[in-house]
């Protein structure tokens, strides 16, 4: 009877907690136990949502730097059609300005291909009345 009573005595001694521990230790670890598991297989199936995640956003990247190549080239396409359609519309302008006349002209100024009929140079004095240094125009 003595042991009992010193057992009780020392079972009395342990802080509140141990003694929890003791009384129902076993259903609680078992329960940190499957949330553990629990946790472990929620991480799995977020690492494979996160790679497949991360596989489509590579395919996305891929395929947008694709769509902006195309863009560019469109955008080029398109500028060069338009410059041929402003030249087009340019020349056809002009002929409806011309009217229905066979002279075929090219763009810009006229320029008169032949000379007048030339004089001969003369020197003049600057008006200090110096001879001019070349009266016969030699040099």
């Amino acid at each position: 009877m003595r042991a009992i009573l010193r057992v009780v005595r020392d079972l009395l001694r342990l802080p509140i907690g141990a003694l929890r521990l003791l009384a129902g230790g076993v259903s609680r670890l078992q329960a940190l136990s499957e949330d553990v598991r629990r946790g472990v297989k929620l991480g799995r199936e977020i690492l494979k949502r996160a790679d497949s995640s991360r596989r489509q956003i590579g395919s996305v990247g891929e395929d947008i730097h694709t769509l902006r190549d195309e863009v560019r080239t469109l955008r080029r396409e398109l500028h060069e059609r338009l410059l041929q359609y402003h030249l087009q519309l340019g020349r056809l302008a002009r002929a409806v300005d011309v009217g229905a006349g066979t002279e075929t002209r090219l763009s810009g100024r006229s320029v008169p291909v032949e000379a007048g009929e030339s004089e001969d140079l003369k020197w003049t004095s600057i008006g200090d009345g110096v001879a001019p240094p070349d009266p016969e125009g030699v040099e």
